[in-house]
């Protein structure tokens, strides 16, 4: 009785681990995205500011 119990138990444990690896995977390449996007924001505004006037020593 023992050992079917928890085969039983061991399973969804597994489905559990499966479906947490795809999210993980999926927030990944979410904040992949969202940095490349903050990236391009980055450099198109380091593009429209002028650099700042040289500070004398």
């Amino acid at each position: 009785m023992v050992r079917p119990r928890a085969a039983a138990a061991r399973q969804p444990q597994e489905v559990n681990l499966a479906e947490m690896v795809v999210n993980l995977q999926r927030r990944l390449e979410d904040q992949e995205r969202e940095m490349q996007n903050l990236r391009e924001q980055l450099a198109q505004q380091n593009q429209e500011i002028p650099p700042p006037p040289a500070v004398p020593a």
